[in-house]
């Protein structure tokens, strides 16, 4: 078995509930649903893990960020730094995943869950993430149907 797989399941034991999701993949899940509530679709809206650089003490590090791929255009949205490494950190996000699509986490559940980020319990929050998208030149679907 890959390590990777192995990883996989180890984390679909630990996870067995919403509040075992370790809090920046839920802030990034909630980036993830705003996009949606905004109209774009699955496929537009991808999680992505990368290095970043510290401007300030040169440190290295991973973050996670969601991005917007869409209308000939990227909307970067950057979550913050984590601390799970980068093959745990794509378990985590596959088997929250896999569990949103499974309906083993239930709507409410979900709803909630958005209701706990920043983007979900903030109004002004929310409507910012639509005044940079709009200034990056999308074209909001949910505005247009």
């Amino acid at each position: 078995m890959s390590r990777q797989r192995a990883l996989k399941r180890k984390v679909a034991r630990q996870a067995t509930s919403v509040t075992d999701i370790p809090h920046i993949y839920v802030e990034a899940w909630g980036a993830y649903e705003s996009f949606r509530k905004l109209g774009f679709s699955d496929d537009q809206v991808q999680f992505v893990h990368g290095p970043t650089i510290n401007p300030v003490t040169g440190q290295t590090g991973d973050q996670l960020q969601v991005h917007v791929v869409a209308q000939g255009k990227r909307f970067i949205y950057t979550v913050g730094p984590i601390d799970e490494g980068f093959d745990r950190g794509r378990a985590i996000i596959y088997e929250l995943k896999r569990r949103i699509a499974d309906r083993e986490i239930k709507d409410e559940a979900l709803e909630a869950m958005w209701r706990a980020t920043q983007l979900g319990s903030d109004v002004d929050w929310f409507a910012m993430l639509s005044v940079k998208l709009q200034e990056k030149g999308f074209i909001l679907p949910a505005l247009t149907n």
